[in-house]
């Protein structure tokens, strides 16, 4: 969450803090906010990722540690790995990027879905237009 700068003047305000103690602006702000995703954040659950097309697995005990439940998406299907924490609260994107906000989540999995519709209904046309060539 972007933090407010405090002004160094003692009976000066930060823009941002003149713009907050008007009532309507607070208000317009804090909703411009949520939309982009800076407050409002949504705790990642496991009922979200199966609404988000995640699969179930289990990890079973190795070396001592008990085993556990996590979440996926098949890495074959949209070329990157997608695997959740154990109990699924969290989600680690392509090995690297942890993500802990349910709304960023979804967003990310949204426009891997638009990706693959895209590219597999172009895949459709480039078999179409190889067919008119071989006919030819």
């Amino acid at each position: 969450m972007a933090k407010i700068k405090k002004s160094k003047c003692k009976f000066c305000q930060s823009e941002t803090e003149y713009l907050l103690s008007s009532e309507t602006n607070a208000e317009r702000l804090l909703s411009a906010a949520e939309k982009i995703g800076f407050i409002g954040t949504k705790p990642i659950t496991p009922q979200g990722l199966f609404d988000l097309g995640f699969e179930e697995s289990y990890q079973e005990p190795e070396d001592g540690q008990v085993g556990f439940v996590y979440y996926f998406i098949d890495e074959e299907e949209y070329g990157v790995d997608v695997l959740s924490n154990e109990g699924g609260t969290e989600v680690e994107i392509g090995g690297f990027l942890k993500v802990e906000d349910f709304n960023l989540l979804k967003k990310f999995i949204t426009a891997l879905n638009n990706i693959k519709d895209r590219v597999d209904s172009e895949e459709f046309l480039l078999d179409d237009i190889d067919e008119e060539w071989e006919g030819k």
